[in-house]
């Protein structure tokens, strides 16, 4: 679904390469405890320990995002506007 490389090639599923090894393993556990809820990745954390968790976040750490990743460009800027601003309605904070 992510890509055999992290580098998803629809905009539905995320691309995971070089993303942060701890957010990896962090969304993991938060499916398989069902704090976040989706049933497709619920069903492929169930049977991971925190090791594999943080196997599996390494790993796609260790990958190249390929620049073409982001093609969708309405999509980048509000991933930007989310990264600078948050968003107060769903309780986010920035991450800038």
């Amino acid at each position: 679904c992510h890509g055999p490389d992290g580098n998803s090639a629809i905009s539905l599923n995320p691309s995971l390469a070089q993303q942060h090894p701890a957010y990896i393993a962090k969304q993991l556990a938060n499916f398989k405890s069902g704090a976040r809820a989706n049933a497709i990745m619920a069903g492929m954390a169930a049977a991971l320990s925190p090791e594999d968790m943080a196997h599996i976040g390494a790993w796609y750490g260790s990958q190249k995002l390929r620049p073409a990743a982001a093609r969708d460009r309405a999509l980048v800027e509000k991933g930007r506007a989310l990264y600078r601003g948050g968003d107060a309605a769903r309780g986010l904070p920035a991450c800038a």
